[in-house]
Formats: C-alpha cells, sequence, structure tokens
C-alpha cells in the first residue's frame, strides 16, 4: 500500500495555531498527511533544533509560516519599510 505524502507543518507563535489547524485541514482533504510537533516544553531533554530534525527527516516537504515581529526601531525608519 502506497504511503500518503508527508508535510510538516512549522510555525513560529502560538498565535499561528488556527493557520496551521486550517492548512492541516486542508492537506487532509487533498490527501496528504500533515504533521506537525508538539510544543518543546511537552518534550523534556529534546532541543527544538533535534524536535525538527526528527520530525523533518519523516516528512517529504515542509510548509512554514511565520509572522516577522517589527518593534518600535522598525516602524520609526520608515525608509525601511
Amino acid at each position: 500500500m502506497t504511503r500518503l505524502p508527508r508535510v510538516f507543518i512549522s510555525r513560529t507563535t502560538a498565535g499561528l495555531a488556527a493557520l496551521t489547524k486550517r492548512v492541516a485541514e486542508v492537506l487532509r482533504q487533498r490527501g496528504i498527511e500533515p504533521r506537525s510537533s508538539r510544543p518543546a516544553s511537552t518534550r523534556p531533554r529534546m532541543t527544538i533544533k533535534g524536535m525538527l530534525a526528527k520530525h523533518l527527516q519523516q516528512c517529504d516537504t515542509v510548509i512554514s509560516s511565520y509572522i516577522r515581529k517589527m518593534d518600535s526601531e522598525c516602524y520609526s525608519r520608515s525608509g525601511d519599510l
């Protein structure tokens, strides 16, 4: 039996949890197995780098979502935006 393609869904903040959940739903509808990591706090003695490596080795590709944090210094330098 052929296995489903596996996609690792990576997010940088808890604020992206709803987006990650929706992406996983769409992938399942398309016959793709979504994978995501458990929070690092639930995996004692494993570094984030180690946890990501373990998940990535089991997947065919990655979808990464992130939010770029902009602090007040960035806003004050409008020429950089």
